[in-house]
């Protein structure tokens, strides 16, 4: 039987996340045809309390939320639980980071998020970070940090290069 049949009745009539990444890891041929399938990533997040998926339109008792898991860029995207829905909305989340500018990490930057956060006036300040993604902007990485001071929260975008010399390696679409 040829392998495009195959693939196709595993992942069109087995509709769980782990039968899609079973066709991907099939052989080179299935993976080309997953790879290649049109992927609904056209939708962005936002703040929902809807029952609906945003990817298939369709009303779901299991729906799934996505939530953006970075500070610079909030939201969520509700999905179905099958592997189409669940693939379009990681897409999705993906490229709508890419438009604004954030840049997802494959693993965090660093092992912990405290850092120390260098002030306008020359002093350092006791914070954290975003270990997740960073800022691309003016052709320079930026990290979002944040501190309290006065039982004020305050935020700042520090140049990767203050903590590390490293490009961390991104997720790419």
């Amino acid at each position: 039987m040829d392998i495009q049949i195959i693939v196709h009745i595993v992942v069109d009539y087995f509709t769980t996340i782990q039968q899609w990444y079973i066709a991907r890891r099939l052989c080179r041929g299935s993976k080309e045809l997953i790879t290649t399938k049109k992927y609904n990533d056209s939708c962005f997040g936002k703040c929902t309390v809807a029952k609906q998926c945003m990817i298939c339109q369709h009303q779901h008792p299991d729906i799934v939320w996505l939530h953006y898991n970075s500070e610079t860029i909030q939201g969520q995207i509700t999905h179905c639980p099958n592997w189409y829905c669940r693939v379009s909305a990681l897409r999705s989340m993906i490229k709508h980071y890419k438009e604004k500018g954030c840049v997802l990490l494959k693993s965090p930057w660093r092992p912990n998020n405290d850092c120390q956060i260098p002030r306008s006036d020359g002093s350092v300040s006791d914070g954290t970070c975003d270990t997740r993604c960073l800022l691309w902007r003016h052709n320079v990485y930026y990290v979002h940090t944040g501190w309290q001071y006065n039982g004020q929260l305050y935020t700042k975008y520090v140049p990767l290069t203050y903590y590390t010399e490293k490009i961390p390696q991104q997720i790419c679409i």
